[in-house]
């Protein structure tokens, strides 16, 4: 009984522990999916409509092909293996826009429908070809646009991402403050002092790291007085 009851708080121990380091990893990615899941649902407007269009589309270069294949198979006498293949991709009007539709998708290659319609008519292959050229250069591209750009503006409008990201920021703009602290430190005192900035001032490379944390130059001065409370000469590295 003893044994088994040891056995079952191991259990419990290892299950809280599990779980806690659970939760501390979707803590850690909870914000960007977050914000993943919030830049989809903002789009799925644009997503409805954009559907629409390119069904519109399929639906009048569909039928276009779908009559002259018809009229085609009803009059004309073609080979077997070309009736064959018009049947199978353009016999119908369902039939010829789920072919458009497989063929802007990568569902099946857009040559091999197009040759049942080289077959039968130069002008139906020029009217597809012309389809999958407009859809992949011009329509495809535009719709990742404004897919983007209305991702992008309902996360600028969102508060709680706006923060996020401010937070995000300046944490990461505090540990590049860290580390060029560091590097100015070259004794590892803990401190700088009126030299090391000198030094800095003196040094191209330091020049150039400080202009890529926004600091210019003119007021290392005046911020190394403002962090040098008291007068001493010196500015400890955990100065806040």
């Amino acid at each position: 009984g003893g044994v088994s009851q040891l056995r079952i708080l191991r259990m419990l121990r290892v299950t809280r522990i599990v779980r806690a380091l659970r939760i501390q990893r979707l803590i850690r990615f909870i914000a960007p999916l977050r914000t993943l899941v919030y830049s989809i649902a903002a789009t799925v407007k644009s997503l409805v409509w954009s559907m629409v269009l390119l069904i519109m589309m399929m639906y009048v270069v569909g039928t276009v092909l779908t009559q002259y294949t018809v009229q085609v198979l009803g009059v004309e006498s073609v080979s077997p293996a070309v009736e064959e293949e018009l049947r199978h991709y353009w016999s119908s009007l369902d039939r010829s826009m789920f072919t458009l539709f497989q063929s802007i998708c990568g569902g099946v290659s857009w040559r091999d429908p197009v040759q049942s319609l080289e077959a039968m008519s130069f002008a139906m292959c020029a009217v597809f070809t012309t389809f999958v050229g407009i859809v992949y250069f011009a329509v495809l591209n535009v719709i990742t646009g404004v897919f983007c750009s209305r991702a992008i503006e309902t996360t600028q409008r969102n508060p709680e991402l706006v923060a996020t990201t401010i937070v995000k920021n300046q944490q990461t703009y505090i540990e590049h403050l860290r580390t060029f602290f560091k590097t100015v430190d070259k004794a590892n005192s803990g401190f700088i002092t009126l030299g090391d900035l000198e030094q800095v001032l003196a040094d191209e490379e330091l020049v150039a790291q400080m202009t890529a944390l926004e600091i210019d130059t003119g007021d290392a001065w005046t911020l190394f007085k403002l962090m040098d409370a008291n007068a001493s000469g010196t500015v400890s590295r955990r100065t806040r």
